[in-house]
């Protein structure tokens, strides 16, 4: 069923893309985590996931050539591109299917410097892109809450002897993602947005508890960590500190009521193999992170023994599941590609001191995410994930204005200059 409403959605995107890319954009945000859970059932040799990866370049490929967004948030974007791509020549003649798989992922990447840059161009259309990711994250919070009332899991999936309630995805990464652009949403629509109805000014804070609640349930060392990031960084950068210490107490309040004192034991054990090193109860290192150590080690030893100097330094294109962004990006685009990497945040870093502006927090929240999720997972493995992360950043660096409460609703926003 929910295979067939997916091919439905694609081919509605596809018919409104032809009139309104802006709504054909909202109805992509707002469906995506629908799509994402039909990752097991393919067409033909690939997954509907890879089907709307193929076809969002299409429908957008006119973007790549808009003259509006700034050279230099351009070349970042190519930077990041390259430097993911240097060995997918190789990978094409190694594992042509997984390599094409890459090089589709990487187009989608690019685009993510195009795509919400160009079609959001007021403060009413950045609403309206708010509003579709806060209902994006609607399906997978509801299939959270179905299954803590039900007890009902499709598939079962410990961490550390908890059960994970990761729906009906692939693992626990979707939910969490979901969850997280849901209260990233929410957070932005609650304290810039002002609803005249007090039924709309409570809908985005009842949907970030819920999204916590479906975060908290897939028991992520990650999550916990982005979690605590974003509200220091809240506290510290907001120029409404007072208005988002007082949101921060209530929805963690309310939280933490809803869970009960279980969140205390499940903290604990979720942790416990770093409490154990920490106490010297467990004595490897890699035992940590979910035991990613003894993958890391592994994967690098593959690289520096089996590799060849080739592939060492421009990579085979291939990508692995390293659990770690560097790594992976070592094994697919070698040393070159990993300096490319180091220059390309070299100059995210730069464009951030450079264009400081109201919008510097959420820039701040999604780096802080972005880099946690780097060392334990692989966002250049998760298309949508960098056309979320670099959309936000590159709209917030080049429109000073977006947010300005005395902005008029349709007044079209102007790109900053180099």
């Amino acid at each position: 069923m929910l295979f067939y409403i997916s091919i439905i959605i694609l081919l509605v995107i596809i018919v409104v893309r032809i009139n309104s890319p802006l709504k054909a954009f909202y109805l992509i945000v707002a469906t995506k985590s629908i799509i994402d859970a039909t990752w097991n059932t393919r067409v033909g040799p690939i997954s509907l996931i890879s089907v709307e990866g193929i076809i969002m370049p299409i429908l957008y490929f006119n973007l790549f050539w808009n003259k509006e967004i700034p050279k230099y948030w351009k070349h970042t974007g190519w930077l990041l591109f390259i430097s993911l791509s240097t060995g997918v020549i190789f990978g094409l003649l190694i594992k042509p299917g997984s390599a094409l798989e890459t090089i589709i992922k990487n187009v989608n990447i690019l685009l993510g410097f195009f795509l919400i840059q160009s079609l959001i161009r007021s403060k009413e259309d950045f609403r309206r892109f708010l509003i579709a990711l806060m209902i994006g994250g609607i399906f997978p919070i509801a299939v959270s809450i179905y299954q803590s009332i039900t007890g009902v899991h499709w598939v079962e999936r410990y961490t550390v002897g908890m059960l994970r309630y990761d729906g009906l995805y692939h693992d626990s990464f979707p939910v969490r993602f979901y969850g997280l652009f849901t209260i990233f949403a929410a957070l932005i629509y609650t304290i810039y947005f002002r609803e005249q109805r007090k039924l709309y000014r409570f809908l985005p804070m009842i949907l970030m508890i819920a999204a916590l609640f479906s975060i908290y349930k897939v028991f992520s060392k990650a999550a916990v960590v982005i979690a605590l990031a974003w509200v220091v960084l809240a506290l510290l950068f907001s120029r409404r500190k007072l208005r988002v210490f007082l949101l921060i107490a209530l929805i963690g309040l309310t939280f933490v009521l809803i869970v009960g004192d279980e969140i205390t034991d499940t903290t604990e054990q979720l942790f416990s193999k770093e409490i154990g090193y920490r106490t010297g109860d467990v004595k490897d290192a890699r035992f940590m992170l979910s035991g990613r150590g003894y993958q890391w080690e592994d994967y690098f030893d593959f690289w520096k023994n089996d590799q060849k100097v080739l592939y060492q330094f421009l990579g085979d294109g291939l990508s692995r599941p390293a659990h770690n962004e560097y790594l992976r990006i070592l094994l697919a685009s070698g040393i070159i590609g990993i300096i490319l990497y180091g220059l390309f945040l070299i100059r995210i870093g730069f464009l951030i001191i450079h264009y400081p502006n109201d919008m510097k927090l959420f820039i701040l929240m999604l780096l802080a995410m972005y880099i946690v999720d780097s060392i334990g997972l692989a966002p250049g493995d998760y298309y949508y994930y960098n056309i979320l992360v670099w959309g936000f950043i590159g709209l917030f660096l080049y429109n000073d204005t977006l947010l300005r409460l005395d902005a008029e609703p349709d007044q079209e926003m102007t790109h900053a200059l180099d």
